[in-house]
């Protein structure tokens, strides 16, 4: 018996998506000044490394990008509202 299968377990899906992401890596950091715009693991290795290099100028350079992506997420947080329903304290399975 043949089980089907979702969209997001395909392999032709995940090749697609490895060689977009992995072509707007490249052309970010070719051509928008070393800065990786698809995700910010780049960014931050780069800054950790800059970091321990004592490296200070190249260690901002990629500290923008980071900060920027980051209030972006906590500003679309906020404009959802979502933050109004997060719960600070976990409950125990016990309390429910």
């Amino acid at each position: 018996m043949r089980r089907s299968r979702q969209m997001s377990e395909s392999i032709e899906l995940g090749i697609v998506l490895a060689l977009a992401g992995g072509f707007m890596d490249a052309y970010s950091y070719m051509c928008r000044d070393g800065v990786f715009a698809n995700a910010q693991t780049g960014n931050m290795l780069l800054l950790g490394i800059n970091l321990s290099e004592r490296n200070w100028g190249m260690a901002l350079h990629y500290l923008f990008p980071v900060l920027a992506f980051h209030w972006h997420v906590a500003y679309r947080w906020f404009a959802s509202g979502r933050f109004m329903e997060t719960e600070l304290q976990p409950r125990c399975a016990s309390e429910t």
